[in-house]
């Protein structure tokens, strides 16, 4: 009972922070079976080696849920969820990243084909309210450029 009271006056002593989450989210109808399309971009570092061209290694796990990827510029990211055609993950305590975020990259059955599902969520109150637009403009670009070229990856013999 001690813990929890020393935890809720230490969560009451806490300065407010207003959550103003983001969420982007793009898709994109793909012209080949969803198995296939994992196979090309399920890769949790080499997928988005390809369709981000950011450099991507390992530095804990192979691939698995708990595994950490480390992309360009020192960004890290832990695997949190996986299923046979998608992943999520989340960034790291202490990362170079500028923002705290989630992501999730899924395969989904469409038709004769599949769609591709690209999440990110975001605190954006963490943001000088001067940046918020742009970032969200900026991240919805990468988001974009990063669906449109796993179709075209995946498409390509």
């Amino acid at each position: 009972m001690l813990r929890l009271g020393l935890l809720v006056a230490l969560l009451a002593a806490a300065p407010a922070v207003s959550a103003d989450f983001t969420v982007i989210r793009r898709e994109i109808a793909v012209a080949r079976p969803p198995d296939a399309v994992w196979a090309k971009v399920g890769d949790f570092c080499a997928g988005i080696a390809a369709f981000l061209k950011v450099d991507c290694a390992y530095t804990k796990g192979a691939g698995e849920v708990g595994t950490i990827r480390r992309l360009t510029g020192g960004t890290d990211e832990v695997m949190v969820a996986k299923t046979a055609r998608s992943y999520a993950y989340q960034q790291t305590a202490g990362s170079l990243a500028a923002l705290d975020y989630h992501g999730a990259l899924s395969v989904e059955p469409d038709g004769a084909g599949a769609k591709v599902v690209y999440t990110l969520i975001y605190d954006a109150g963490a943001l000088p309210p001067e940046r918020r637009a742009a970032t969200e403009s900026a991240l919805t670009d990468v988001f974009q450029h990063a669906v449109e070229t796993i179709k075209s990856l995946s498409e390509s013999p």
